[in-house]
């Protein structure tokens, strides 16, 4: 059976590097134990904006595919 990858998004403050680590680390952690998702890679898509910025977080978050 094929590989199936899929990006899963994050949309992190500016100041939230703990939290945006963390994402990465699950990810990762997910990719790691092939018990988890035995046909599929996840991939981290980040996107960062300012603290407080409401209108360019709703407009980021249009780039992530809603399934």
């Amino acid at each position: 059976m094929d590989q199936i990858n899929a990006k899963e998004g994050g949309l992190f403050e500016s100041g939230d590097e703990d939290l945006e680590l963390a994402f990465r680390y699950a990810v990762d952690h997910v990719n790691a134990d092939t018990n988890v998702l035995p046909t599929s890679r996840l991939q981290a898509h980040i996107e960062r904006v300012e603290k407080h910025d409401s209108f360019t977080a709703s407009k980021k978050g249009e780039l992530f595919p809603r399934s």
